[in-house]
């Protein structure tokens, strides 16, 4: 809704369809662990909570694991608090990048 955040029924409805179409041509989503298909992307999504502490559980458990020491070393690099926000870093062993989400 921030594309257009004027927009509402099938006005919004036509701007969630342009949307998309315009991701539909990068972004994917594929079943089972990131970890699994990490080679294939170039930034993979880490949901976090405003303070990067990690509870090792779920997705930002297993990518944090597998990102190791190096992705860790560039997380600590970060502010404690993050706002509403994403900070893309590179990915540590595992990954390219890491998209850290608020």
């Amino acid at each position: 809704h921030r594309a257009r955040p004027d927009a509402q029924g099938p006005a919004l409805c036509r701007v969630a369809r342009s949307l998309r179409a315009v991701f539909a041509e990068s972004l994917s989503l594929v079943a089972g662990s990131v970890v699994d298909h990490a080679a294939d992307v170039e930034v993979v999504a880490c949901p976090v909570a405003r303070g990067l502490v990690n509870v090792g559980i779920g997705a930002q458990g297993a990518i944090r694991q597998a990102g190791g020491a190096a992705l860790e070393a560039e997380i600590r690099k970060l502010p404690r608090h993050l706002s509403d926000t994403v900070a893309i870093v590179p990915g540590g062993h595992a990954f390219a990048n890491v998209a850290l989400t608020v």
